[in-house]
Formats: structure tokens, sequence, C-alpha cells
């Protein structure tokens, strides 16, 4: 029915399965309940979704046996597949369930280093003392316009590197770092 490159890879990825188009239609309307597809498949399966057009073209053959039954094995899997109710939806969400496991396992250290890494930046006493000054600084710089501030928002830090002196060299932090090396040496 179809000859394009794509199609043909359509055709190699469903007969790859080893399973027979009635197996597939099975398995893909009890959402793989049993495991019997591979991740790879699922993922060839989403990859060879068909467009709008093949699919209003397969399903013209409908009520004509004949036609049906000159069509290759891939060509007959993808007319049946038209019939499965939400098939695309089926095969995402299939896909989408198949890799949880695997997605889970990837960032859960990574969620426990950042865990750990929020747990350290709120016990942190030094970093307390360390924003308390940058805070201190701000007020004094903007004494009579904004000064007096209770807080700051963290983005404010990027800009202190910006903020530069008269000497046009010397940036805010380079000051507050050089400040708290001479009087604030613990912190």
């Amino acid at each position: 029915l179809f000859r394009s490159k794509q199609w043909y890879q359509r055709r190699v990825a469903i007969t790859a399965g080893g399973k027979t188009n009635e197996e597939l239609v099975d398995i893909i309307l009890n959402c793989d309940k049993d495991n019997t597809i591979s991740l790879d498949m699922w993922e060839q399966l989403l990859r060879y979704i068909p467009s709008n057009d093949e699919i209003n073209a397969l399903k013209e053959l409908d009520g004509d046996p004949d036609q049906i039954e000159l069509l290759n094995r891939a060509d007959r899997y993808f007319y049946n597949a038209t019939k499965i109710y939400h098939y695309e939806e089926r095969i995402k969400a299939v896909n989408y369930q198949k890799k949880f496991d695997e997605r889970v396992r990837t960032i859960t250290p990574k969620l426990g280093c950042l865990v750990r890494a929020s747990t350290e930046v709120i016990k942190s006493e030094k970093l307390k003392e360390l924003l308390t000054i940058i805070l201190a600084f701000g007020n004094y710089f903007n004494y009579g316009k904004r000064g007096n501030a209770l807080g700051f928002k963290m983005e404010t830090l990027t800009k202190l590197k910006d903020t530069k002196a008269a000497d046009n060299k010397t940036t805010l932090i380079m000051y507050i770092v050089q400040t708290l090396e001479v009087m604030f040496t613990d912190v």
C-alpha cells in the first residue's frame, strides 16, 4: 500500500518483534500487562505511529476484504491498529510506563545529592552569617533609597559581580571578599 522508506522501516520494525499481528494488537489493547514486548519494540511502535493521512488511507480499505488480504504483514498490522481505540495514546502511555522505573533509578541518586546539599545549606551557620553581611552591605550602599531591607532574592547575588567601584575594576563581590578577609575571618 505504501512505498516510502519510512514505511519500509516500519515493516522491518513490526516484523522484528516476533509476534503475530493479532498478538501485537492484543498486547497493545492490554497495555502489555505481562511485559511481553521489550522496551525497544515499544520505542519502535512509538517512532512509527502512522500519520493521519496514512490512517485515512488504511480506513478506506474497510469493507473490502480482498484489498485487505493483499496487504503485506506490516500494512495489515497498521490496518488493524487503526481499529484500536486511542492507539497512539496507548503506545505513548505504555512507553512512558516502561521507561518510568529507569528514569526513577537515574534520578534517585541526583535527588539524594540535592537533598543532602539543601540540608547542608539550611544548617550552615556560616552561610547565614555571610548572607547577613551581604544584606548589611546592600542596606549600607542603598541607604536612603531602598535601604533597611529585611532580605533579598538569591538572584541578587549574581549582580554582586556586575556592580563596580569608581575605579571600574573592583566589583562589589571583590570588595565584600576583601572586607571578609580583614574583618570577618571566621565566616
